[in-house]
């Protein structure tokens, strides 16, 4: 329709009803959030990345009143520790090979 924005994902109407919680897990209209994946796991790896990415938006919350001000000062605080050489740096290699050997160990 023109003029009409279109929703970011379309979801297939058998998907639309609202989901009920019946004690063993949600169920939606007939089907189950089961049957839901086994749909999702059929579409084309891009639309999964899609449907994968809308999802997790979908979970975001908005951020507390202020935090983003508190991180900006932090960073600003972290870098004036850095030009005045009190900052304790490391070399990125360094850094790199100690996450890999943790996600290794984990």
């Amino acid at each position: 329709m023109p003029g009409k924005k279109r929703p970011a994902l379309v979801v297939q109407p058998a998907f639309e009803a609202v989901g009920v919680f019946s004690g063993g897990g949600y169920t939606l209209g007939m089907g189950s959030i089961k049957d839901l994946l086994g749909t999702a796991l059929g579409l084309p790896p891009a639309e999964r990345a899609r449907l994968a990415h809308e999802l997790i938006v979908s979970l975001e919350e908005a951020p507390e009143p202020g935090a983003e001000e508190a991180w900006l000062a932090e960073i600003e605080r972290r870098l004036q520790d850095v030009d005045a050489g009190n900052g304790q740096l490391e070399d990125w290699d360094v850094v790199r090979t100690r996450i890999a050997a943790r996600l290794r160990s984990r």
